[in-house]
C-alpha cells in the first residue's frame, strides 16, 4: 500500500470517529437532567413569624409642675422607686399663701356688701308694696343687690383658683414606677409646665416591634405571642397579645406594632431588647406562608415577586409558578403562592427552563 492510500484510510479512520462521537454527544444531550426536589409539607407552614423589638413601660409620664416657682423640695434620683400619691417635689409657695390670703379678705368684703344690699333689698321691697317709692328706685335697689351677689361669686372663684394654685406647688406621683431621668435640681427657678422628671410604671410592660408592609396584615390586636428578653437569660419566656397594630406605615416601609406583656414575674426595664414570636391565629394568613430553602428560588431584581420550579409528576416536566418572598434570613426564604402536595425543586433551579424534562431525586 503506497503512502496515498495510507493517507486516505487514515481520513477516512478520523472521520468515522468523528461521526460516532457526534451521535454519541448526540445521545447524552437528550438525557433529562437530575434535580434535587422536595415535597411541601405542614413541616414548611409557618407557625410563627420572629421580630426584635424593645421593651418600654406600659405607663410612661414626664413630670411637671402646674405653676411657675422656685424649687425648694427635690428627693427625685435615678432608679427611686415612687408609690402612687407620693410627694415628689415643691415649689417656695410663699406667694401662693398670699395670694390666698388676699383672696379670702376679698371674699369676706364682698359678702358683707351683700349683705348690706340685701338687707336694704328686702327693706325696699317691703315700701314698694306699700307704695312708698317707686318702682324705678327700688329697680335700682335690686340692680345693686343683684351685683353684689355677682361680687360674691366672682372672689368666690378666685378664692378657689388661688387654693388650687397653692395645691399645685406640690407635685404627686400619678401612678406608682420608678424614675429614669430627672432634669432640675433643688433651688432652680421652673416655669409651669417645665418638665422635671421622667416616671415609668413598673407593674405593666410592652415591646414596641416594627413589622414590614409585608408583614402587617397578618398581625391582628388580640393575637397570641411569645416575649424573650435577650438580657433574661435565666427567665422563661413571657406571653404576651397584640395591643395595637399601625395603621399608617413609617419611615423604611415599616408599621409598629404594641405587645402588652402578661404575668410578668421577671425584673424588667425599658430598653432592654426582644424577641417577639407572633403565634399563628385564626385570622392569620399564614395558612398559605411557607419556609423553603433559599436555593429553590429565583429572584427578580426590581420587586417581591419570584419563581420556583414545581414538578409535574404526570408529564415529567418542571414548571415555573410565581411566588411572593415575604422574607429571607439567608437560608430559608418566606414565601406565599404554594400549596401543601407541591413538589418544588430545590437544586439546579437556575439552570431549567420551563416545561423542561427532568429525572428527580427527592430530599
Amino acid at each position: 500500500m503506497n503512502n496515498l492510500q495510507k493517507l486516505i484510510c487514515l481520513i477516512l479512520f478520523v472521520s468515522i470517529g468523528l461521526i460516532a462521537c457526534q451521535k454519541n454527544d448526540s445521545k447524552q444531550a437528550k438525557v433529562p437532567k437530575l434535580v434535587e426536589v422536595s415535597k411541601i409539607t405542614d413541616a414548611n407552614l409557618v407557625k410563627a413569624r420572629r421580630f426584635t423589638g424593645l421593651v418600654a413601660a406600659a405607663k410612661i409620664t414626664k413630670l411637671s409642675f402646674e405653676e411657675a416657682g422656685t424649687i425648694n423640695y427635690f428627693p427625685l434620683l435615678v432608679g427611686k422607686r415612687v408609690k402612687k400619691g407620693e410627694l415628689l417635689g415643691k415649689l417656695d409657695d410663699e406667694p401662693y399663701l398670699l395670694l390666698v390670703r388676699l383672696r379670702e379678705q376679698q371674699l369676706n368684703k364682698a359678702k358683707a356688701v351683700e349683705q348690706e344690699k340685701e338687707i336694704t333689698y328686702i327693706a325696699q321691697k317691703q315700701m314698694l308694696a306699700k307704695k312708698h317709692i317707686s318702682k324705678i328706685a327700688f329697680k335700682g335697689i335690686e340692680s345693686a343687690y343683684q351685683a353684689a351677689q355677682q361680687d360674691v361669686k366672682a372672689a368666690t372663684t378666685q378664692l378657689k383658683i388661688a387654693k388650687r394654685s397653692l395645691h399645685n406647688t406640690r407635685l404627686f406621683a400619678p401612678f406608682s414606677g420608678v424614675i429614669v431621668k430627672t432634669f432640675v435640681r433643688k433651688h432652680m427657678f421652673v416655669g409651669a409646665g417645665t418638665v422635671v422628671a421622667e416616671l415609668h410604671g413598673y407593674e405593666k410592660y410592652e415591646v414596641s416591634v416594627d413589622l414590614p408592609d409585608t408583614y402587617i396584615n397578618s398581625v391582628h390586636v388580640g393575637d397570641k405571642a411569645i416575649v424573650t428578653v435577650f438580657a433574661l437569660s435565666g427567665h422563661k419566656p413571657i406571653s404576651g397579645v397584640v395591643s395595637e397594630v399601625g395603621q399608617q406605615g413609617l419611615a423604611g416601609l415599616v408599621f409598629s406594632a404594641v405587645v402588652s406583656l402578661e404575668k410578668i414575674d421577671a425584673p424588667l426595664k425599658s430598653g432592654l431588647s426582644a424577641e417577639v414570636t407572633f403565634l399563628k391565629s385564626k385570622s392569620s394568613s399564614l395558612a398559605h406562608h411557607f419556609y423553603v430553602p433559599l436555593s429553590s428560588v429565583i429572584a427578580r431584581k426590581h420587586d417581591l415577586q419570584a419563581m420556583v420550579f414545581v414538578y409535574n409528576k404526570e408529564h415529567g416536566v418542571v414548571q415555573k409558578r410565581s411566588v411572593t418572598v415575604l422574607h429571607t434570613d439567608g437560608k430559608y426564604a418566606e414565601i406565599s403562592g404554594l400549596k401543601l402536595g407541591d413538589v418544588i425543586v430545590v437544586s439546579g433551579s437556575s439552570y431549567l427552563t420551563d416545561n423542561e424534562k427532568v429525572r428527580v431525586k427527592f430530599l
